[in-house]
């Protein structure tokens, strides 16, 4: 469903694809392809060390690129192309700079090895349509642009992405202890905390240090807002650290 989303945009608007297995954004030549009339940048098929960051300064300012033997061009924020990435994985990264940048779809598995479009609609996907299934088409796109003026964007439930996402960055273990051990808005000693653990994993090789980052990973994905602090306040004297999660 993926490409097929993406392939229904190039008919709407002037789009490129590129390769999201080879994507390196050090290459000074990367968006050569790219034109003034380029509206849609697709990063196909990316995998999991896709460098998300590496669009940071372009989607959020000016977009600049260069072509061989001429000169750089700049394109304006507000004509410059926007940017998808299809994958199977999750993007890296958290924190809210990351999480403005992005607007997650989900896609279900409804076409497949024993389904595929073909055989679902008698005929294949834009190449084989008449004026009539073109109009349609149109049509349906126009309806998903009113809305959109209308109504704006509608976010979608993504609970796979989410849970996948957890797994990706903190393991599948840690975030089912995490969710059974840890207590919102209570604050607990981050070493009896990481015995806790270790004791209830077997995992022995975890410092204190990957074993904070990885709760504070935890709390950011699923929403939540994470607290550390270092002994030295005047109600904890006893050279401790402290950790807290709070539902926000």
């Amino acid at each position: 469903g993926k490409s097929i989303f993406t392939q229904a945009l190039s008919h709407l608007v002037n789009a490129i694809q590129l390769d999201g297995k080879k994507v390196d954004f050090s290459d000074r030549f990367l968006f050569q392809a790219v034109n003034l009339e380029t509206k849609l940048i697709v990063f196909d098929d990316a995998d999991k060390k896709f460098d998300f960051q590496g669009l940071f300064h372009r989607t959020t300012g000016s977009f600049s690129f260069e072509r061989k033997n001429q000169h750089s061009i700049d394109i304006p924020f507000t004509d410059s192309p926007k940017f998808a990435i299809t994958t199977n994985h999750t993007l890296k990264g958290e924190g809210f700079s990351f999480e403005r940048r992005q607007f997650i779809l989900e896609f279900g598995n409804f076409y497949g090895v024993e389904r595929k479009p073909v055989d679902v609609h008698g005929g294949m996907l834009f190449e084989e349509w008449s004026s009539v299934e073109w109009n349609s088409f149109y049509n349906f796109a126009v309806f998903c642009l009113q809305t959109y003026l209308k109504e704006g964007l509608t976010e979608s439930k993504v609970k796979n992405y989410q849970t996948k996402k957890l797994y990706d960055s903190v393991g599948r273990e840690f975030s089912e202890w995490v969710e059974t051990a840890l207590e919102f808005n209570k604050e607990y000693e981050r070493d009896l905390l990481l015995d806790d653990f270790k004791m209830a994993t077997g995992l022995d090789n975890v410092d204190s240090r990957k074993f904070v980052t990885n709760i504070k990973r935890w709390s950011e994905i699923q929403g939540f807002s994470f607290n550390s602090e270092k002994a030295g306040r005047r109600d904890y004297r006893d050279g401790k650290t402290y950790v807290k999660v709070k539902k926000t």
